[in-house]
């Protein structure tokens, strides 16, 4: 009997260790997928990386995944654990990070010295089967956000099922169906069908437009008290952090709320200059504190900006010319109508001379020109005829120009300057909501003493996805004044109020570590030199274009440009043609004067002539007709 059970025990252990094998050769087949996927093409010089301890499960994957990665050509298989000081990047690298029920898997790729962004997939071991948690997608009409998972579950002990699952906060897009892409089979080790990991359902999600999509940044920093009442740390971050430390020679420190919970900003300030590098992001009894007198932080925080109000017909108006070309347009009939004016105080031959003896309304003739109106009175004269004609022209290009131009500006949608600094959120009046943990660092910070801050309970601000589930609930969206943050803590300092950040058009959500460092210091260069290299920085504009670059050809989005703005370089060809005529009429002009002073001073001499052949003619008309005879 007792041989029976020992029997059965060897039996279902060995069971075990095959199943484990298999899960892990799958696990390692998806590893193996995403990377043909993402990375085609490509000829790597690879290190494996495992931070922690080196399991039997991590060694299997890691086999399986070289295995299969290098079907053709075998290349370096090096496992380097946290505890060595020899961390050395090559080329590239894959990350293995096992961290409680967490596996982070990040693929490094740095090939013909072109930094490529780093592509991270975790893997959750969770319950009967495990997931690779990947994308959060964001929907162009409304600002909702739609998050995309792949989940890698066991079906009963021969499948391993990949599954799509898309959730959206609108009725429109809303699918809560489950979509099975593929199923591997664990017996022959193959997948059912022709894996399309990242392709399948992407471009469109039922309809749905979108605009960019990014990698979760999970948190991966948690602490807790031992049984000694002692905080530990534990987590992927703190083992990236000392990995690091070690090559760049810095020190780091752990920075809890609680600890300085009775200590003024100076006080803090003189504790964190004992180490160059604080870890400041704690995460205990979920809650997430951070303190208030960091120098540089990579924070956790959502600006819900507007894009922009759109502008009004009237204003489009003049859009179509620069300042510069207004302002010499407004010029030329100034002068013009000067011309007008000062021409009254002369001689009606001199008038005639110039606009015709016919033109009674010149200024009427000036504006009737520009806009296109019929002239009821046209000069008869061959200059003045000439001179109006030069007018018309100048009027026909800028008239032709600009209708063209107002055209294309009103059939788009043209939007002001979104905001660009702190301080403008400020000027107009942003609410700020935060919830309910951070009401003693926001208080805290002088420069948010006086604005607008509303609190919410905490529990709505667990996650991403309950965050914009809130703003729907409250209306965020349609009012557009608001500033979501669960760690504000850097913004006291004055010199950040007037630096420029980045902002999207629409929400986006980051989140990570916080580190704080001195801005010269040598350590936080060679900190972020090195830290780039194994994980995101957290900043917004740097997931947008990380992940713009990896998937713009899957979503093709086109953006929209704004019509371009004529100015004096554009309309330079049309007034090549009609200068040459302006120096044609102003000669033609001051020889038509020359030729008429010539012609003036001989009538006198003729006249005064006839006066010494004819003195008894006293009458000057009969003079002239004498001098006509």
């Amino acid at each position: 009997m007792m041989f029976l059970k020992y029997f059965l025990l060897i039996l279902k252990s060995l069971s075990l260790i095959k199943a484990s094998h298999y899960e892990s050769e799958a696990i390692a087949q998806a590893m193996c997928d995403v990377i043909e996927l993402t990375h085609k093409n490509e000829n790597w010089v690879l290190d494996l990386i495992i931070f922690g301890q080196e399991t039997n499960e991590l060694k299997d994957i890691a086999s399986e995944l070289f295995k299969k990665l290098f079907r053709t050509k075998p290349m370096l298989n090096k496992i380097v654990p946290i505890n060595k000081d020899n961390l050395v990047l090559l080329k590239s690298a894959i990350i293995l990070m096992r961290a409680k029920d967490l596996f982070r898997f990040n693929f490094i790729t740095k090939i013909d010295n072109i930094q490529k962004e780093n592509l991270n997939f975790y893997i959750y071991l969770q319950g009967s089967g495990v997931s690779i948690e990947g994308i959060e997608i964001f929907n162009t009409k409304n600002g909702h956000v739609g998050h995309y998972e792949y989940f890698f579950n066991k079906i009963g002990r021969k499948f391993l099922g990949v599954y799509e699952m898309i959730w959206f906060y609108d009725e429109i897009c809303s699918s809560p169906e489950i979509l099975e892409i593929n199923q591997i089979n664990l017996v022959t080790k193959k997948w059912e069908k022709d894996f399309s990991l990242l392709k399948r359902k992407f471009t469109n999600f039922y309809g749905c437009p979108l605009i960019f999509g990014h990698i979760k940044n999970t948190l991966h920093y948690h602490y807790k008290r031992n049984f000694s009442g002692k905080i530990v740390h534990f987590g992927i971050i703190p083992m990236l952090i000392d990995a690091l430390s070690k090559i760049a020679n810095y020190s780091y420190g752990f920075v809890t709320f609680e600890a300085y919970e009775n200590l003024n900003e100076t006080k803090v300030q003189a504790k964190l200059d004992i180490y160059d590098i604080f870890i400041c992001q704690s995460v205990m009894h979920d809650e997430n504190k951070a303190i208030d007198a960091s120098i540089i932080d990579t924070i956790d925080i959502i600006f819900i900006i507007t894009p922009g109000e759109l502008y009004t017909i009237y204003e489009k108006l003049f859009f179509p010319f620069d300042e510069l070309t207004w302002i010499l347009l407004c010029l030329t009939f100034i002068v013009s109508f000067c011309v007008i004016l000062i021409l009254k105080f002369f001689k009606k031959i001199f008038r005639n001379l110039f606009y015709g003896n016919e033109t009674t309304t010149p200024t009427l003739n000036v504006v009737s020109i520009f806009f296109g109106i019929s002239l009821t009175i046209i000069p008869t004269r061959n200059i003045p005829r000439f001179k109006m004609i030069l007018f018309v022209g100048f009027c026909l290009i800028f008239r032709t120009c600009y209708q063209s131009k107002l055209f294309e500006f009103m059939t788009s949608e043209m939007r002001r300057p979104e905001i660009q600094t702190i301080d403008e959120l400020f000027e107009k009046n942003y609410t700020v909501y935060s919830d309910n943990m951070q009401r003693r660092t926001l208080e805290s910070i002088k420069n948010w003493q006086s604005k607008r801050i509303k609190y919410l309970p905490h529990d709505s601000i667990k996650s991403s996805l309950s965050i914009f589930k809130l703003l729907k609930d409250f209306n965020l969206i349609l009012e557009k004044q608001a500033i979501i943050t669960s760690s504000i803590t850097h913004l006291q300092y004055e010199k950040y109020f007037e630096t420029k950040f980045k902002v999207l058009k629409e929400p986006l959500v980051t989140s990570g570590v916080v580190l704080s460092m001195g801005i010269n210091n040598f350590y936080s260069h060679e900190f972020y030199k090195l830290l780039s290299k194994l994980m995101p920085s957290g900043i917004p504009y740097h997931f947008t274009k990380m992940h713009k670059e990896i998937y713009f050809k899957l979503v093709n989005e086109k953006e929209e440009k704004e019509p371009k703005v004529l100015t004096l370089d554009d309309l330079d060809f049309g007034f090549f043609i009609w200068f040459p005529f302006i120096g044609i009429s102003i000669i033609v002009f001051i020889l038509e004067l020359i030729i008429f002073k010539l012609t003036k001073k001989k009538k006198r001499f003729r006249k005064m002539k006839f006066a010494k052949v004819h003195p008894m003619v006293i009458d000057e008309n009969q003079a002239n007709e004498n001098l006509k005879l």
